[in-house]
């Protein structure tokens, strides 16, 4: 009998620990489903408030809770944000109460559970008693959200505390995933907000670009066609141009051909030798337009090339077979103010070597160079070996035709002008590149 009595009493402890294990399976099956049917409706709301009461509603309801209250700390004062209250319909919405020093700690250190005798109870059970309640416990569960917003979840239970404090751990996870839910609203309440900025933006910006973009193409439109304008009234200009050189070359040749004709009819030998040198003159301005309405720009000379074909030329009308003419000219390109000088200044002082330069010689050379300086100045050159300049003679005040012109053009070009003599004759004229723009004077 005593064994059967222990082992009876065995069985008996057995089966009060498996139905303890049972009941503990029963409610985490119970808090399982509470929180997947909790999770259920929250995940379905889209507005925090709806999501607040219908949370609170399903925890006092599911778990035969008093009130479930939601408590958001603004300044010092805890504010009603959220309430479900089960025996009554008075709501406690935007009730506050001012923060005591056990609601500072619940709100920082963690869970607080309260019975009636302490004394952070009592400013909560004031609260419930002004809607008809009369709580035996209290729970309270902090919270913080991501914006930094602190608060308290609170629930109230008629039965003794020591059911509240096993429901501690599920109601902590169901604050949790209430806050954490609300959260995500927020934030997808300020992502559509700053979405609709953006957009707003997006449209404002596009607006702004669409009509820079039309004033762009408008302005583009109307530079093309002033381009268009001035590229036609260039092109006319430089027509115009070559045509005027055209004819003042051509009326040149007029002008030649007639003091040819003077000159075969001239009888006196010194009458023909002027008319000669001046025929020869009027050709080198003739040929000085010749290239220029021959050029591309029609404003300036390729100047070395020019003194090359003067200079045979020359050899040609003088008919001297035993002087040799050496031209060393940089690639230079002269304005036509500055060019037609120059020739001239060229043309008078070779023909000036070819006529005297040589008398009772059978041969000589004559050196023509044009070199520029980096300082913009141009050095001109023109030297012969023959018998040099007639002693006595002044170049500075000689009377002759070619040096009084030859005097008169270097001053006309702003430059200088030097004699060297024995042996030959070299004349040393410096000039600037660019001409300074002449004034009309009174």
């Amino acid at each position: 009998m005593p064994d059967s009595a222990n082992e009876i009493s065995e069985l008996k402890a057995r089966i009060r620990v498996l139905s303890a294990e049972n009941e503990m399976l029963a409610e985490k099956a119970e808090d399982t489903l509470l929180l997947g049917l909790i999770a259920e409706q929250i995940n379905l709301l889209t507005d925090g408030h709806r999501l607040l009461e219908t949370a609170l509603e399903k925890i006092a309801v599911l778990k035969d809770l008093l009130a479930s209250v939601c408590w958001v700390l603004k300044g010092r004062l805890l504010t009603v944000e959220a309430a479900y209250l089960v025996s009554s319909d008075c709501s406690l919405r935007d009730s506050v109460l001012p923060l005591s020093p056990g609601m500072q700690f619940a709100l920082e250190e963690g869970v607080l559970l309260l019975s009636p005798g302490q004394p952070e109870f009592r400013p909560f059970l004031g609260l419930f008693e002004s809607v008809g309640m009369q709580p035996a416990a209290l729970l309270l569960i902090p919270f913080k959200r991501q914006g930094g917003e602190t608060g308290l979840f609170l629930f109230a239970d008629e039965h003794p505390e020591e059911r509240l404090d096993a429901l501690t751990g599920l109601l902590q996870r169901l604050v949790e995933m209430v806050v954490v839910r609300q959260d995500n609203l927020y934030l997808m309440a300020e992502l559509r907000q700053m979405n609709v900025h953006l957009d707003a933006l997006v449209d404002q910006r596009t607006e702004e670009l669409l009509h820079a973009n039309a004033t762009l193409t408008q302005e583009i439109a109307e530079r093309r066609k002033a381009e268009d304008a001035l590229r036609a009234l260039l092109e006319e200009k430089v027509v115009l141009l070559r045509e005027i050189h055209h004819r003042v070359k051509n009326n040149l040749q007029v002008i030649s051909s007639l003091l040819s004709l003077q000159q075969q009819a001239a009888e006196h030998p010194v009458t023909k030798e002027l008319l000669r040198e001046t025929r020869g003159r009027v050709q080198s301005m003739a040929r000085i337009h010749e290239k220029l309405y021959q050029a591309r720009n029609v404003a300036e000379v390729d100047f070395g090339e020019y003194v090359r074909a003067l200079v045979r030329e020359l050899l040609q009308s003088y008919g001297v077979r035993h002087v040799r003419v050496d031209v060393v000219a940089d690639d230079v390109r002269l304005h036509v103010d500055t060019a037609i000088p120059c020739g001239l200044i060229i043309n008078e002082l070779v023909t000036n070597a070819l006529k005297h330069g040589f008398k009772g010689r059978r041969e000589g050379t004559i050196k023509v160079e044009l070199a520029s300086q980096q300082s913009g100045m141009l050095n001109l050159r023109v030297a012969d070996d023959g018998v040099g300049f007639a002693d006595g003679v002044d170049y500075r005040t000689a009377r002759t035709m070619g040096m009084v012109v030859v005097r008169s053009l270097v001053a006309q070009l702003n430059g200088t002008i030097e004699l060297r003599t024995n042996p030959g004759t070299e004349f040393m004229i410096q000039f600037p590149l660019h001409l300074e723009p002449q004034g009309n004077g009174r």
